[in-house]
């Protein structure tokens, strides 16, 4: 379905230079791009919101605040447990606050098959069913972890013309109903 607007990796890795200097952030330590920046940009050749940066440790972390404090970034969000949001360049920049070891361990971590997607140095990195997946139309579930999130997240995919497969759609009914209401946080 939408394999004629996939753009190259060669592509997204001079877009993503170009828009926030990436090649000088991944001098500064594990830093890598993920997500729904990565495929807005295969889809529509450019960002639709927001970039999100990951680091592997709370010192690349600390390089990165002190990179954009250093170099006109512009904090444009109070701190929350999540990420710290910079205004850099006219792009909105989320650094999280999670960390991860290598991008194959935040691959692992993602809702959607379709966010299992990293520009990290180099190299992309992609959820083994990633690409079969973004030609059907179809988000893919990878990890249910905290269901209300999840839900959330699907209605963006739906805005930009996914959907669920009715698997998904079990894997969703089987999981919530697995849970007892604490865990859903109901009581």
């Amino acid at each position: 379905m939408f394999k004629k607007y996939f753009k190259s990796e060669k592509y997204a890795k001079k877009y993503f230079n170009d828009l926030i200097n990436y090649n000088e952030l991944s001098k500064l330590g594990t830093v890598f791009i993920a997500g729904g920046a990565l495929m807005d940009v295969f889809l529509y050749e450019e960002i639709t919101s927001d970039v999100d940066l990951f680091c592997d440790s709370q010192d690349t972390f600390d390089k990165l605040l002190n990179y954009f404090n250093n170099n006109g970034g512009v904090h444009i969000h109070e701190d929350n447990d999540i990420v710290i949001q910079f205004e850099w360049n006219d792009v909105r920049v989320d650094i999280s606050k999670k960390f991860f070891d290598s991008p194959e361990k935040y691959i692992e971590d993602c809702f959607f098959i379709l966010n299992a997607i990293v520009l990290c140095e180099e190299y992309f990195y992609y959820h083994g069913a990633f690409f079969s997946h973004f030609e059907q139309g179809i988000i893919g579930i990878n990890n249910i972890s905290r269901p209300f999130e999840l839900f959330r997240r699907i209605q963006t995919y739906n805005k930009k013309g996914f959907v669920l497969s009715d698997m998904d759609i079990l894997k969703i009914i089987n999981h919530l109903n697995s849970l007892d209401k604490k865990e859903l946080g109901l009581l």
